[in-house]
């Protein structure tokens, strides 16, 4: 199962916590999920440096935080969250975020 959102723009200087719900099953919690960060549309060629790649889950939203003074302007990033929940199912989710100076 998959699922897509969008994420409100992003300044680069900006550092948010950024969480997603993902798809999972009533009764279901996530224990764990890893994220992977490319470019959607834009320019950037070290994608990866806009967050430190590590992930917390709480029921069903996992979160990451954008690392401050990263991502290029006029870039949007998709940001793929692979979970494994508390029956061992995995389920992804995809977030697209646009860095734009200025932010939202």
């Amino acid at each position: 199962m998959i699922a897509y959102q969008t994420w409100s723009n992003v300044d680069p200087t900006e550092d948010p916590t950024l969480s997603a719900t993902m798809p999972i099953q009533t009764g279901q919690t996530l224990v764990s999920a890893t994220v992977v960060v490319t470019v959607f549309s834009g320019i950037d060629p070290t994608p990866s440096a806009i967050t430190n790649g590590l992930c917390s889950v709480s029921g069903a939203v996992v979160s990451c935080l954008k690392t401050a003074n990263t991502g290029v302007n006029g870039t949007t990033y998709l940001f793929t969250f692979t979970g494994v929940t508390s029956t061992g199912k995995h389920v992804v989710g995809s977030v697209t975020l646009p860095v734009v100076t200025g932010g939202a």
